[in-house]
C-alpha cells in the first residue's frame, strides 16, 4: 500500500512538475545575451522603443589604420518614431577564438552621446588597445545594442 502511495504521489508531482515547466518558456541559456539581429529579437513591437539597427559598415573587409578617420553606419530603415533614449556609444571588442565574450573596451569609447537617427558617426581610429584578428564594434543604441562583423585594424 505505501509502494502505491508513493508511486501515485510522485506521479502527480511529475506531472505538475511538467506542466509548470512547459509554460515557463526557455532555459536561462537560451535567453543568452549575446543573441544578436534574431528574427525573434526584429519581432518586438516598436511602440517600445527598441532599435537593434544592423550596421552596414565596418564590414568583413574592412581594415581600419590608426589616426585614420572612419566611419561606423547602421541601417535606418526600421527605425521606429519614437526610442525612449536617442543617443548612442560606440565601443571597441574583440573576438577571440574558444571565447563568447567581446572583450569590449568600456573605459575607452569609440564615441559617445551621438544622434543614432543620424545613421553614422565618424571618429580618428584609435591604436588598438591589444593585438586581435578579429575586432568589432558594438553599438548601444539608448535601449538595444548590435555588433558589426569582425574587421581588422592595423598600427
Amino acid at each position: 500500500m505505501l509502494l502505491c502511495y508513493f508511486t501515485l504521489q510522485t506521479l502527480l508531482i511529475t506531472l505538475l512538475s511538467l506542466c509548470i515547466g512547459s509554460f515557463a518558456g526557455p532555459c536561462m541559456p537560451c535567453q543568452a545575451s549575446n543573441r544578436r539581429d534574431t528574427p525573434w529579437d526584429r519581432g518586438f513591437p516598436s511602440s517600445r522603443g527598441l532599435y537593434s539597427p544592423k550596421i552596414t559598415n565596418p564590414t568583413n573587409a574592412t581594415v581600419w589604420s590608426t589616426g585614420s578617420d572612419v566611419v561606423v553606419t547602421w541601417d535606418l530603415r526600421d527605425m521606429p518614431d519614437k526610442t525612449s533614449n536617442p543617443k548612442g556609444t560606440l565601443l571597441l571588442g574583440c573576438l577571440e577564438d574558444g571565447s563568447d565574450d567581446e572583450h569590449l573596451n568600456i573605459e575607452h569609447p569609440l564615441a559617445s552621446n551621438f544622434d543614432i537617427k543620424n545613421g553614422f558617426v565618424a571618429f580618428k581610429c584609435p591604436k588598438a588597445p591589444k593585438p586581435c584578428e578579429r575586432y568589432i564594434v558594438v553599438c548601444d543604441f539608448g535601449d538595444s545594442g548590435n555588433r558589426s562583423p569582425p574587421f581588422s585594424i592595423k598600427n
